[in-house]
């Protein structure tokens, strides 16, 4: 009876050792799976933040094209009106210039 009852014992302990080393074996491949899947995530996201990035980095290219191009387009337009109004007025501004000189 001490004899079955020592190898019950040491069954059921053998078993229990199978259990824990079952669970380590699985909580080890838990682990794994989840770095894994944790650095697939990580990876997706970088991924798409780098493209959202890009598209901004584009579209903000573009705008400033299109402020410079207007900008551009608008100092020539100046320029061209200055332009105009010194052929326009140059002989009124050189009299006005040339009485303020000699005081008349």
């Amino acid at each position: 009876m001490t004899t079955d009852v020592i190898e019950t014992l040491s069954s059921i302990d053998t078993r229990a050792s199978q259990i824990m080393e079952n669970a380590l074996a699985r909580k080890k491949a838990l682990a794994k799976e989840f770095d894994e899947k944790a650095q697939i995530m990580s990876d997706q996201i970088q991924s798409q933040c780098q493209s959202h990035m890009e598209a901004l980095t584009r579209e903000l290219d573009e705008e400033n094209a299109r402020q410079i191009n207007n900008l551009s387009l608008q100092a020539k337009e100046d320029l061209a009106a200055l332009d105009e109004n010194y052929k326009t007025n140059h002989d009124k501004y050189v009299r006005e210039i040339f009485s303020r000189i000699i005081g008349a």
